[in-house]
Formats: C-alpha cells, sequence, structure tokens
C-alpha cells in the first residue's frame, strides 16, 4: 500500500475528562483498559493485527508524547508508539528527565525511529547534544526526518559495538525494533510470535565502530550514554571501557544476553545497577531489560533526584 502522510491527535485522558466531565473521565479511562486488554489478549491480536497490517494509512504523524514536537512513523510498524503513548517504558522516561540536566551530552546507541533522542534533546537544550547511532536503513528515513530540525541532534549511521569492522545487520520488516547484529536473537522470535503476521529478515552489510574510538575522535565526553541494541549489548560495552572509565556517564542498558558478563564489567568499574523502579540489582540473575547504572560517588545528586538509595 501506498505511504500516506497523517496526523493522530495526541492519546490523553485527561483531555476527554476536561471536554465530558466526570463521565467523560470514566469513557476514557474504559478506553485505556480496553487497549491494554487488546495487547495482552492473543486471540484478538491475531484476529485484528495481520488486517491491520494490510489496511493501514501507511506514514503518519503523530504529537511527541513528551515534547509535543511532530513524530513521523508508521503506523502499523511502529504502533507501540501511538498506540501506548506517554504510558510505554514511562517509568525509564522519568528516570531520564530526572538525571539529565541542560547542557549535558548524551550518546544513544540504537535510535530505532529517532523518538528517545528527541526527548534526550528537549532535556538537554540547545547547549547540550545528542549523539544517535542507528545503521538500519529501515529506521533511517524515520529518524532522519524527526531529529533534521533539532541542532542539538548528530545522527552517525553506523552500528557499534566491540571493535572496527564490517559486520551483517539482520534486518526485519516488523517494527525495526529488532534489527540485529547477531543471526539469531530471542528477542525477534519472541516478538515474532506476539505479532501474529509474517515477518521477513534480510541481512545487509553495515559499519562497526567503538564508542571508545569515536568520542576521542569527537572528543565526546558524555553524561549518560544509552544502549538498546538487541542483544549484542555487551559488545557495545566492551568497545565503551574507555568511556566509562574516564568520564563515569550513567549507562542505561537493555539486558537481553550475557547478563553476568555485563554485570561483572559495570560493577568492576565501580557502578551500581538498577531497575527503572528504583530497586536496586545485586545478581546478575535479577537483571531485566532496561538497567540503570550509577557510579554513587560520581552520581550522588541523580540518586538523590530519583529517590534511590545507593
Amino acid at each position: 500500500m501506498a505511504s500516506t502522510r497523517r496526523t493522530l491527535p495526541e492519546h490523553r485522558v485527561e483531555s476527554r475528562a476536561d471536554a465530558q466531565g466526570a463521565g467523560g473521565g470514566r469513557a476514557a479511562a474504559q478506553s485505556v483498559r480496553s487497549a491494554m486488554s487488546f495487547a495482552s489478549n492473543p486471540v484478538l491480536r491475531r484476529l485484528l493485527l495481520p488486517l491491520f497490517a494490510r489496511l493501514n494509512p501507511g506514514d503518519i504523524t503523530i504529537k511527541h508524547h513528551h515534547t509535543g514536537a511532530p513524530v513521523r512513523l508508521h503506523s502499523f510498524r511502529h504502533k507501540g508508539y501511538w498506540w501506548h503513548g506517554a504510558r510505554r517504558e514511562a517509568e525509564t522516561m522519568e528516570a531520564f528527565r530526572r538525571v539529565l540536566r541542560p547542557g549535558d551530552t548524551v550518546v544513544e546507541v540504537g535510535a530505532h525511529i529517532g523518538y528517545i533522542a528527541m526527548f534526550f534533546s528537549h532535556l538537554v537544550g540547545p547547549r547540550g547534544r545528542v549523539i544517535t547511532f542507528e545503521p538500519g536503513e529501515n529506521n533511517l528515513p524515520y529518524v532522519r526526518a524527526n531529529v533534521a530540525p533539532l541542532g542539538n541532534v548528530r545522527l552517525v549511521e553506523k552500528a557499534v559495538g566491540d571493535r572496527a569492522a564490517t559486520m551483517k545487520l539482520n534486518i526485519e520488516n516488523l517494527t525495526g525494533q529488532n534489527n540485529s547484529l547477531l543471526d539469531h536473537f530471542e528477542g525477534l522470535t519472541a516478538n515474532q510470535r506476539a505479532a501474529a503476521v509474517a515477518t521477513e529478515v534480510r541481512a545487509v552489510d553495515v559499519e562497526v565502530i567503538t564508542l571508545d574510538s569515536y568520542c576521542a575522535a569527537e572528543n565526546v565526553r558524555p553524561a549518560l550514554v544509552k544502549i538498546d541494541v538487541e542483544g549484542f549489548e555487551h559488545e557495545v560495552l566492551l568497545g565503551a571501557k574507555e568511556v566509562l572509565a574516564t568520564h563515569r556517564p550513567i549507562v542505561m542498558v537493555e539486558v537481553q544476553r550475557h547478563a553476568e558478563a555485563i554485570f561483572d564489567l559495570l560493577r568492576g568499574l565501580g557502578y551500581d545497577l538498577y531497575r527503572p523502579d528504583g530497586t536496586r540489582v545485586h545478581r546478575a540473575a535479577d537483571l531485566e531489560m532496561n538497567t540503570f547504572c550509577l557510579d554513587p560517588s560520581r552520581h550522588a545528586e541523580a540518586l538523590r533526584s530519583l529517590r534511590w538509595a545507593s
């Protein structure tokens, strides 16, 4: 189906409640519960998602739920953004808001469509900067469009790992979020089952660099490093050990593989690890996806802002 661009209204319970009073609030709350019920109902997903995959308006523009800026995305492949709205990874986004300050530098490894890079841009302001890495050709048209108006964001169209190389990036046509430098990635398999639609994967050559080499060459001193690379996170951290040891940034890493090695590496560098709700992680076995890593001596102010115990 040919791509078109349309604008969807922002999904906000408050606006309907304001317009319709208490009854409107109840109706809005019911719609949210219905949406959540659909998301967790495998029968409904199997029935409706294949239909939506064929009959959708293509590219649309929505309002960013945290900044109000326009976001270009595909109505089906990127439906998680408009479907969940501000509920999407709410604790993680709130933690970013609490730790970042105007003038900070953020390095993001894995931009997807640029949604979080836009949020970072808003938080660090014109005196700050955001460097975001994205190698996926299925994601790049969207991230380019979304960060183009932002003067403090630099898009680097390369992958990141533990060494300079040319590698095969496995690109999927489901969401673009599961692109991976791994041949067999469990996250994609799980999402394929949940999606209830056929998925294709193809491999393309991409350039891989390290954060250590990039930050040294470009004089980048990050206050925060975010890593979301679908199973390749340990390799990214191995190629960033000098950055972590020298600049001591806060790290947010999505852990999907090599949990024990990641735990040992970060603890060895003096980091304490936390879940987005502030729960301290004391064992590798307790690592669950999004993990914040802070140096208790360097990041005391951030820990106070987060209200997390060191």
